[in-house]
């Protein structure tokens, strides 16, 4: 199912991210013909070991549920599934992590309760803290789920979906 979403299946494939709004976009007829057009996140994909396990823990976090589950990865996203508000999450199975720091991390905000009281949540999910050489004086928290993977705790509260 979210390969076919990647191949367009059941809509037109459209060139990605070329509006016209930027000095650096595309010239020519393309700016004219797609002025109003712009690029969202529909998906974020995240290498793991074990999907299965991270899957619990996402869901639990964001109250997600699975959506799809292919030979190696699990699909979450909200109970409306792909297409709405929300990118849905891809956890995808590799067995040796890639060398380096990961170039993208989530960032999470709370939607009925103070980050203080999200915070513990999400420690009491398995989150536990990471140290990112923050100063300790940041409007957020920085975490890392069950594998390792780093996330943030962002202070503002956010109206639930």
């Amino acid at each position: 199912m979210a390969e076919e979403r990647r191949a367009g299946y059941g809509r037109p494939v459209v060139p990605a991210c070329r509006t016209g709004a930027h000095p650096r976009a595309v010239p020519g007829p393309v700016r004219e013909q797609v002025a109003s057009m712009a690029c969202r996140i529909s998906e974020v994909v995240l290498d793991c070991r074990d999907p299965e396990a991270l899957a619990v823990f996402w869901c639990d976090v964001l109250d997600f549920v699975v959506l799809d589950r292919e030979e190696g990865s699990v699909e979450i996203g909200p109970r409306e599934g792909f297409g709405g508000p929300q990118p849905t999450i891809i956890l995808s199975r590799h067995d040796e992590p890639e060398p380096g720091k990961a170039r993208l991390h989530i960032d999470v905000n709370a939607t009925d309760r103070d980050q203080d009281a999200e915070l513990e949540r999400l420690l009491a999910l398995g989150a536990r803290p990471a140290d990112v050489g923050q100063r300790g004086d940041e409007g957020w928290h920085v975490l890392a789920d069950p594998e390792g993977n780093d996330f943030c705790l962002l202070k503002a509260r956010l109206a639930p979906l």
